[in-house]
């Protein structure tokens, strides 16, 4: 790899974002929606809830507008770009429904059956069939909610009895290699009460979240027996603040939200015992994380400034980014993208949002990485210099396969409690062409009256190339 090095002069703090092009020459991922079902009369358009690393997506079709017809349980294949009912096997379809909620690698579904019943049953779908999976004699209940390459179902069952932190929820693990279903509450009982499982990964870690006895929610990992509290984000005198784990990837790092600081969610990713704040797009209401790959790219949803939306967003390289503004223009003005639901390891995302004549109908769609050249941003170190201002060393590298042209940085501001400071330094500042591989280091500054040493901040920065300009968020905390 190829290092080049230069300098800027005052003003600027991190830029630490995946850069992305929103122009047509350069977009970042292509488009394709997931086709209804023509035999399926009354249904509207599928709702997608996982996809897998062959692209291939399972949700579930609900009826829209109402009709007789009762949710089922679809299945869409990339490589065809068909979408296919699956009726569910245990219950009446016409009167009680089924629901899609994740797939393996290897195409495994696993599925809530009977879901407009008092009595819906987790089930995995297997060579055409559904085959219930077994909840005891005393269970009210259950629901599915991730499955891994082994056939390793997690959800949650309802139990009877006294309501405990609010609930008679119990977390579970299911094996289809033994047939055995595992109650987690037991070892949840030193977190909280009422627990539910997300997700679960290949080597068995289950992340999910316990309600406590204030009925505030604490996200957890479990792994042959024994569960962890990870905490949340901290906020003032909090350490951690109550949380939810929605996703966890290969290597065991974990992706959720925290509830409030004050009010909204804020999406995090823990890693080796250390929590992250992904950021947001500046609403108050927050964001929140909801799958994760195995190179940590984060999926979910952020609030723009007053809430005036949401945004489905991708957390790549420390950048937080609109994935609204990664798509071609022609698909910008079909589309609005408003939730990622999920993200295969090559980095495909499934992702919700409406068509831009109805918004009111949901739509789901797939999102496939098309870039010819990518530029990625990363700090390499952030001090105080000579001068007193914060100084910080960039890093910019082209990780795609074809030339960036003319890549300069445009704009760059920190906001801190919704004081927006922009950098004093002169700009556009020129980064100049690099070749696919090739890296460009550069030191820039911002006075530190932007706030004081170990301040959490946000930096929004923009770069622009041959392709178009990039906008993103990142969170820097100040030395």
């Amino acid at each position: 790899m190829q290092m080049k090095h230069q300098s800027l002069t005052r003003g600027a703090l991190v830029i630490v974002m995946l850069a992305a092009s929103i122009s047509a020459a350069a977009q970042q991922f292509s488009v394709r929606r997931i086709p209804s079902i023509d035999s399926l009369p009354g249904s509207g358009a599928p709702q997608g809830a996982a996809i897998n690393a062959n692209g291939d997506v399972t949700g579930t079709v609900f009826p829209f507008p109402p009709s007789s017809v009762q949710p089922h349980v679809f299945l869409y294949s990339y490589s065809n770009n068909i979408t296919t009912d699956l009726t569910d096997g245990n219950c009446t379809a016409v009167t009680s429904g089924a629901s899609g909620v994740a797939i393996s690698a290897k195409g495994t579904i696993a599925a809530t059956l009977c879901v407009t019943t008092g009595t819906p049953t987790p089930a995995v779908y297997e060579s055409g069939a559904f085959t219930s999976i077994g909840v005891g004699p005393n269970a009210l209940g259950g629901t599915a909610a991730a499955i891994n390459t082994k056939g390793e179902v997690v959800g949650t069952l309802e139990l009877p009895g006294t309501a405990q932190c609010g609930s008679n929820l119990h977390a579970f693990s299911y094996s289809s290699i033994t047939g055995r279903t595992t109650d987690l509450s037991k070892a949840l009982k030193t977190i909280g009460c009422s627990s539910q499982a997300t997700a679960v990964n290949d080597a068995g870690e289950v992340v999910g979240y316990v309600y406590d006895a204030s009925t505030e929610p604490r996200a957890f990992r479990y792994l042959s027996g024994s569960a962890t509290d990870i905490g949340g984000l901290p906020c003032g005198t909090v350490t951690a603040l109550p949380a939810l784990a929605t996703g966890i990837n290969a290597t065991g790092q974990i992706t959720g939200y925290s509830f409030g600081c004050p009010s909204g969610h804020e999406a995090f990713v823990y890693s080796n015992g250390s929590m992250r704040d992904v950021g947001n797009f500046g609403g108050a209401s927050g964001s929140e994380g909801h799958a994760i790959n195995s190179s940590g790219q984060v999926t979910g949803a952020s609030f723009l400034p007053s809430d005036a939306a949401e945004h489905a967003f991708l957390f790549s390289d420390a950048s937080l980014l609109d994935l609204n503004n990664l798509i071609a223009s022609g698909d910008a003005a079909l589309y609005t993208l408003v939730d990622g639901i999920a993200i295969d390891d090559a980095g495909k995302i499934l992702v919700q949002g409406y068509v831009n004549s109805d918004p009111a109908t949901p739509v789901s769609f797939v999102l496939t990485p098309t870039s010819p050249r990518m530029l990625t941003v990363a700090p390499l170190s952030v001090v105080v210099d000579g001068d007193g201002n914060y100084a910080v060393t960039l890093n910019v590298t082209n990780s795609g396969e074809a030339p960036s042209v003319g890549a300069s940085l445009t704009g760059a501001a920190i906001v801190l409690r919704k004081t927006s400071t922009n950098t004093t330094t002169a700009l556009p500042s020129a980064i100049g062409s690099l070749a696919p591989g090739e890296s460009l280091a550069l030191m820039v500054t911002f006075p530190t009256s932007v706030g004081s040493s170990g301040a959490v901040t946000k930096l929004k920065w923009a770069v622009k190339d041959s392709g178009g300009v990039t906008r993103g968020t990142s969170v820097v905390t100040l030395p």
